[in-house]
């Protein structure tokens, strides 16, 4: 996505958020704002998994790590990290899941190999016999658009 789907440059976007006070979160990304996307700003996936109770943690982790491999070797996925949430309120002792990818596009690409490819399917549906998995995307922000208060 660049300029050409957004005729708006970044500073146009923030004195127009700014005067008008509409802003939403995409207003704060190089893409919400249409700039172009040589340096384009990482799309990060990450997923909450907590694992249902009876489960073995063995089994469990077996699943988890399963997951860590099968999306590392996806193209559109740069990174894949998981861990333990120690501090975090309702989410502590989940395990978090962080998929990074370069931008939007990347990004679609790894969900449409997830949920377009049957074996993958079959690996959602296993995931899903022992643990809950919830899913959020995030973008960087690029602070250079956010709107000073005057």
């Amino acid at each position: 996505m660049g300029a050409a789907s957004n005729p708006h440059s970044a500073a146009q976007v923030a004195d127009e958020a700014r005067n008008t006070g509409h802003l939403s979160a995409a207003d704060f990304t190089r893409q919400g704002a249409g700039e172009e996307m040589g340096n384009a700003m990482s799309v990060v996936s990450s997923v909450v998994v907590q694992p249902l109770p009876g489960v073995e943690i063995g089994d469990f982790l077996a699943v988890l790590k399963g997951m860590q491999e099968r999306l590392s070797t996806l193209e559109a996925v740069d990174s894949v990290q998981v861990g333990v949430i120690t501090i975090g309120g309702p989410a502590t002792n989940s395990f978090a899941v962080a998929i990074t990818s370069a931008d939007w596009e990347a990004f679609g690409k790894a969900q449409a190999a997830v949920y377009t490819d049957p074996e993958w399917a079959a690996a959602l549906i296993e995931a899903g016999k022992v643990a809950t998995w919830q899913t959020f995307a995030s973008q960087d922000i690029d602070w250079g658009l956010v709107p000073t208060s005057t």
